[in-house]
């Protein structure tokens, strides 16, 4: 469960720089 979060929120971080960029 704490594994699928943290990949989320990794993904997520991965996501935002992608449209920030």
């Amino acid at each position: 469960m704490s594994d699928v979060t943290l990949l989320f929120s990794f993904f997520t971080d991965i996501v935002l720089i992608i449209i920030f960029l």
